[in-house]
């Protein structure tokens, strides 16, 4: 019996099985930040993966399953490249209406942005943490990163008036990045204590220990690299 005979005679014995395609797993993003457009993105990558690569599938689910909270963070981070924290900052009677709470801290802010001759609107302005027997952190969000990099700029002339001089300007940050900068600092401190009798000679800067009298400096050289 010739081979091809064979072979007919095995297929017609064991009937090769016809693999059922895959049907596309319906795919719904609901990500308030992405257009009518993009959402139907999803399922168009879907249908082609069903007929060029099922196996990939699962993957395409998993990754757009955690899309909104990766959305979420990149919403935020964007939004903390636009945010100061104040500290020091005097909170209105604990006794006042919470809404009168607020008024008192939305009209103090301008009036430091105004000392330092920023000439900007926040676009948010609220209380961090619990009321206690210290000033809450006061958060500030501008409309625009530049006014950030302005307000951070100047913040050093606060401690020349007699009103905000126990008022400090600091960026958002993250808590990994608070963490770090609170380390840093009581580094700063400790120097400061023990090489120079407590006067204020090293500072934080850009994410270092450095000393305040280099920061022009430390500018200067900044922008010529930029």
């Amino acid at each position: 019996m010739s081979q091809s005979a064979t072979d007919q005679i095995t297929a017609a014995k064991y009937p090769t099985r016809r693999r059922k395609p895959i049907q596309p797993s319906p795919v719904i993003l609901t990500a308030p930040t992405l257009d009518d457009d993009a959402r139907g993105l999803p399922n168009q990558i879907n249908e082609i993966l069903v007929t060029k690569a099922p196996e990939a599938i699962p993957l395409l689910q998993q990754f757009l399953s955690k899309l909104p909270s990766l959305s979420l963070e990149m919403i935020e981070s964007e939004k903390r490249q636009r945010s100061i924290v104040l500290l020091g900052v005097p909170e209105a009677e604990k006794e006042l209406p919470a809404s009168r709470r607020q008024e008192h801290t939305e009209k103090y802010v301008p009036e430091i942005l105004d000392f330092l001759d920023i000439e900007a609107r926040p676009v948010e302005v609220f209380r961090m943490g619990r009321a206690s027997d210290r000033p809450r952190l006061v958060k500030c969000v501008f409309p625009a990163r530049k006014i950030l990099l302005d307000t951070l700029a100047r913040a050093h002339k606060l401690r020349a008036s007699s009103r905000f001089n126990n008022v400090e300007i600091r960026k958002s940050m993250t808590p990994e990045e608070r963490s770090k900068d609170q380390e840093l600092r009581k580094k700063a401190y400790e120097r400061n204590r023990d090489e120079h009798n407590g006067n204020r000679v090293y500072v934080v800067y850009r994410g270092e220990i450095v000393k305040a009298s280099d920061i022009p400096s430390i500018k200067k050289e900044g922008s010529k690299n930029f």
